[in-house]
């Protein structure tokens, strides 16, 4: 055993400017075995020694257990509802902002503030309760009977405080499919454009970044040109660059693949170093929970934000909702919040269609089975189910990876100092630098039959990637246990496929009248005949950018799954066993035209049957983005948001 020298600390955190110092004194043998997580109950123990500080919210912070009107009730301070919260309150508006969460900081620790921690701890027992609801799907039949966990924000930022930060805007096809879909022009690009770039700021990386030489700075700074400039969500180029993405970029040149000039333009085929929600100064995430830090420096006390507090059911008298009524942090004590104008529900996509549901709106006969009175029966509740999935193909590499700083005691000390003293170094970095959004060429496509090829969803344009490949720095495998074993000085490199043209839809409905009863999520992964196929092209395509010889400098063996599955039936064994979800719920409340009878709210995101009422979240959007959703969930929030101040001033 060995006894490492005392490491000062800083985690800098979102949600405050302060900084919490500690000093943790690390020892562990750094070949030892035991899980990754138990290494780091050290960091552990620093955040949750953190909780003594004050609560941000200040004079933000609502008042418990009174019954009290605002002008809007916003259910969910997540990715789209601190937008809707900021926005309206920020315009003159009374608002309450109810989360059942609070500030991960402050609820025990949370390792996913640290880039290069966020995905190991993605599916992390220690996250669940903190920031996390953590849901698990039902037995999924084409992924060997496997419950998966299925992410959902629990907190102040919602989701945005889980995944891997990546940042990028759809094709311009997704904007075009969507206002067909809808009837409104005003989802179009060029006309949605602008709420992209109110959203966020973006940082341009220092001439003397390590991103400097790789990031298109011109082309970046245009997408995010001054006269919208200033959201309150930062984005950023990572202050590291893997050794491994430099590979893979060698190696996806080498097969034909073109560079883009970046993923916000609506052309995002090809390959591009990826921006992140990262907060330049300190190299933390940086989520929707900047919105209430924003609320705060600019005294917007019209906000107030009621963390630990769940929604229980939606209020209405006769067919206007007219409040939320809610159990108050540890008390659990009910009582109702009222609303004058609205409630915006900003739940989630398994949320949302949960208290629509146990309030009265959804399918006719889950209202009926559930003994809920009906206000409004809306079949498409909790239907439409879409999601992106995942996998990866592991390879033993002569270079050092991730795998070197994160597996072992002493490299992570020491990076941990580096980040401290820095903001750089590996653990500035998700680990997943380098994106290639493509359609799969033809020699792994062709296998697919002329149903299957039909079967592919409408979203497919030609300016629509089927698949992105991603550049992860250490190993994946099968994303389960292997995910925190100890590699004994071995360095791993994975290249992970996400299907991004996903024909399988599923939904998620309700098992009790009461939001306290987790709800059933049925993702259906891979039951669509051309997914299966299209999975399988992608694996071939990641095994062959692997085997290319650009790689071969740096390639030992495949450590996951293997040489030997190389049929389509072991191919499709192997998926079964190791897939796993992006966390991109979406569409369960979907909006659509009035004669689409799936669709729950219109254009305006107001729901069906019922006035006072809007879904303003990843449920509600027609169709799944390519990619990662976050920037168009925050960016609808701030349309809805624009479009509802416009309509009280009487400017539309």
């Amino acid at each position: 055993m060995k006894m490492l020298p005392s490491i000062s600390i800083v985690l800098l955190f979102t949600g405050y400017s302060s900084a919490v110092t500690e000093t943790a004194t690390y020892m562990g043998d750094s070949t030892s075995s035991r899980p990754l997580e138990e290494a780091l109950d050290g960091i552990a123990a620093i955040v949750k020694d953190s909780s003594n500080i004050s609560s941000p919210l200040g004079y933000l912070q609502g008042k418990p257990t009174v019954i009290q009107e605002f002008d809007y009730v916003v259910v969910g301070a997540g990715t789209a509802g601190t937008a809707m919260g900021y926005r309206l309150s920020e315009a003159g508006y009374r608002v309450a902002l109810i989360e059942a969460g609070e500030y991960r900081e402050y609820s025990g620790p949370s390792f996913g503030t640290i880039p290069a921690l966020a995905g190991l701890f993605a599916s992390s027992p220690k996250q669940y309760n903190v920031t996390d609801w953590a849901f698990f799907t039902e037995p999924q039949a084409e992924l060997n009977y496997r419950r998966l966990h299925f992410p959902q924000g629990k907190g102040v930022g919602g989701t945005s405080n889980l995944g891997y930060m990546l940042y990028n805007r759809p094709p311009a096809s997704f904007h075009d499919q969507w206002a067909e879909l809808v009837d409104d022009d005003s989802y179009k690009l060029a006309n949605f454009q602008q709420f992209y770039k109110k959203a966020a700021t973006f940082n341009p990386p220092t001439n003397d970044s390590p991103q400097f030489k790789h990031a298109s700075t011109i082309s970046d700074l245009e997408d995010f040109e001054p006269d919208f400039q200033g959201g309150p969500i930062q984005v950023s180029y990572p202050n590291f660059v893997s050794r491994w993405a430099i590979w893979v970029e060698k190696a996806l040149r080498s097969v034909g693949v073109n560079a883009t000039q970046g993923f916000n333009r609506g052309d995002v085929l090809g390959y591009h170093y990826a921006q992140m929600t990262i907060q330049p100064g300190n190299a933390a995430r940086s989520s929707s929970a900047e919105y209430i830090t924003t609320a705060k420096k600019k005294n917007l006390a019209l906000l107030k934000v009621f963390p630990k507090t769940e929604a229980r059911r939606l209020f209405f008298e006769k067919n206007r909702a007219t409040g939320v009524r809610v159990t108050a942090g540890d008390t659990k004590e009910r009582y109702l919040i009222k609303a004058s104008r609205e409630v915006i529900v900003s739940a989630g996509a398994i949320k949302s269609p949960q208290l629509l549901m146990v309030s009265g709106i959804g399918p006719a006969h889950v209202l009926q089975q559930n003994n809920i009175f009906s206000i409004s029966a809306l079949g498409g509740v909790g239907q439409n189910l879409q999601d992106h999935i995942s996998f990866g193909l592991s390879y033993e590499v002569k270079l050092k990876t991730g795998d070197a700083s994160i597996f072992n005691y002493t490299e992570l000390g020491e990076a941990l100092h580096v980040l401290r003293s820095s903001s750089r170094g590996v653990l500035s970095s998700n680990g997943l630098e380098l994106l290639s959004f493509e359609k799969l060429p033809f020699e792994y496509r062709k296998s697919l039959s002329a149903a299957e090829t039909n079967a592919l969803p409408l979203r497919l344009a030609q300016d629509s990637p089927e698949a992105v490949l991603v550049s992860a720095d250490g190993y994946i495998g099968d994303y389960q246990t292997d995910l925190f074993k100890q590699f004994k000085h071995k360095n791993h490199a994975t290249i992970l496929g996400t299907l991004l043209a996903s024909s399988s839809q599923g939904n998620i409905t309700i098992q009790a009248a009461d939001m306290v009863n987790t709800p059933v999520i049925s993702p259906n992964w891979l039951t669509a005949p051309s997914d299966k196929q299209l999975a399988i092209a992608m694996f071939k395509r990641i095994r062959a950018l692997f085997q290319s010889a650009a790689l071969r400098p740096v390639r030992l063996r495949e450590a996951w799954p293997g040489e030997s599955v190389h049929t389509d039936e072991q191919v499709l064994d192997a998926l079964r066993q190791s897939m796993f979800t992006a966390g991109h719920a979406a569409s369960t409340c979907k909006m659509g035209r009035q004669q689409d009878d799936t669709a729950v709210v219109d254009h305006k995101a107001r729901v069906r049957g019922v006035q006072g009422l809007r879904v303003v979240d990843a449920s509600s959007l027609p169709l799944l983005p390519p990619g990662y959703p976050g920037a168009t969930v925050v960016a609808f929030a701030e349309k809805i948001a624009a479009d509802m101040i416009r309509e009280e001033q009487g400017l539309e």
